[in-house]
């Protein structure tokens, strides 16, 4: 399996900075599986072949995984834009209140999968 450039001590600190330090960790599994959750394959084939999928898979699974006791929409954003930029691209162009909406939207269901993945690819800048 591949791994993620981004390790659960980085999405920690991530949260702290999002928080101002006080929130804490209430599942840490279900944050280390939502940083594997891009590379899942199925027999033997990638499920997000694409960075635009692999960061949507990213960004879903922070959001559902709830591993932190505040800020886990902040963090899964944030963790989403630096997995982005580790992979050359740069900063997603939207501004802050469009990118709140999504990932709201994504926490609440009315973003999933291949839309969360679509989202993304047309706010990149390559």
């Amino acid at each position: 399996m591949t791994e993620l450039p981004i390790g659960i001590d980085d999405l920690v600190e991530i949260n702290r900075g999002v928080t101002g330090g006080i929130a804490h960790v209430t599942d840490r599994g279900s944050l280390e599986s939502a940083l594997a959750r891009p590379f899942h394959t199925f027999d033997g084939a990638p499920l997000h072949p694409t960075v635009a999928g692999q960061a949507g898979a990213l960004l879903e699974g922070i959001v559902a995984a709830h591993g932190f006791s505040d800020g886990n929409k902040r963090t899964a954003w944030i963790a989403t834009k630096t997995y982005l930029r580790l992979q050359g691209f740069r900063p997603l162009k939207v501004r802050d209140v469009v990118a709140a909406d999504f990932v709201e939207g994504v926490a609440m269901h009315q973003y999933r999968g291949a839309e969360v993945a679509v989202w993304i690819a047309e706010n990149l800048f390559p």
